[in-house]
């Protein structure tokens, strides 16, 4: 699944495969700035709520902005844009930590096949393969139409890529990204994806890391009572038997999972979260 290389939902990755080829586009903009630990977490989740502020991380961060633009053929108007703003580790923890999250973020937000790349290395290759995959998949059409500079507009293409930290939480800390985009039709689409990692090794935190043993009835039963109680209109919901995802962060309010457009409901009902408090499930935590 893939809207010219961005993942779309859940599990989206890149889906170029082969060389990757000369591009034309504008020069690009990237922003390099230290940020608090914690810069995008309201606007990526809204999800620790008014309740008790969860501790200051000790992760050092830049902020990264990359915005490009390409042209389907040279000398045309700019008709894809891929604007990135992600938070970026580079201190705070051991460099073994910060080694294996800096690879798992990569991986993450671009695919698995960037997670060994630099982070300026890997943003580049997305953005040439994003392109080239943006061009193979309409530059037949619009020469078979005899393409014209105002059929730019019907070839609009845009993504986007916003990710960030959350607050710590008891020596963990989650990860969130927001991906988006449109390649035409009734509307885009867009997508909403979690990790957490244990600070102290850098290494990704499952629910085996969470609860103890056998957790998988007790969990699903409260995830399942909780999500009817996160949507205004249970009626909505064309999905209530969900099952525990992967698709999770954790906060001072509990472990939050993430359901995709469609996943549970329709598309109007947008990507639904679930949140489960850590005292309804504290006879399965660790």
């Amino acid at each position: 699944m893939s809207f010219l290389c961005f993942r779309w939902l859940y599990s989206l990755k890149i889906i170029i495969f082969g060389d990757v080829r000369s591009v034309i586009m504008k020069p690009c903009s990237k922003v390099l700035k230290p940020v608090a630990s914690v810069v995008l977490a309201a606007a990526i989740s809204g999800c620790t709520g008014s309740g008790n502020k969860a501790s200051e991380t000790k992760i050092e961060a830049i902020e990264i902005v990359h915005d490009e633009a390409a042209a389907l053929f040279e000398g045309s108007t700019d008709s894809l844009n891929i604007n990135m703003k992600i938070e970026w580790p580079v201190g705070g923890v051991d460099e073994e930590a910060l080694e294996r999250m800096q690879r798992d973020i990569t991986a993450h937000l671009l695919g698995e096949e960037y997670h060994t790349f630099d982070i300026d290395y890997a943003i580049r290759q997305y953005c040439d393969r994003s392109i080239e995959f943006y061009r193979e998949t309409n530059s037949e059409w619009a020469e078979s139409e005899g393409f014209e500079e105002d059929m730019h507009y019907t070839l609009q293409w845009m993504g986007y890529i916003e990710g960030g930290f959350l607050p710590e939480y008891r020596n963990m800390i989650s990860y969130v990204t927001l991906y988006g985009g449109y390649s035409g039709g009734a509307h885009g689409m867009d997508a909403k994806a979690a990790i957490t990692f244990d600070i102290d090794t850098g290494k990704r935190v499952t629910e085996a890391d969470l609860f103890k043993p056998g957790y998988e009835d007790r969990l699903t039963q409260s995830l399942r009572a909780n999500l009817l109680l996160s949507v205004e209109d249970v009626d909505m919901l064309f999905e209530t038997e969900i099952d525990p995802n992967g698709n999770f962060y954790v906060s001072d309010e509990g472990v939050t999972y993430i359901y995709g457009r469609y996943e549970v409901g329709p598309y109007v009902l947008g990507i639904v979260e679930v949140n489960i408090p850590w005292d309804e499930i504290s006879d399965i935590l660790k």
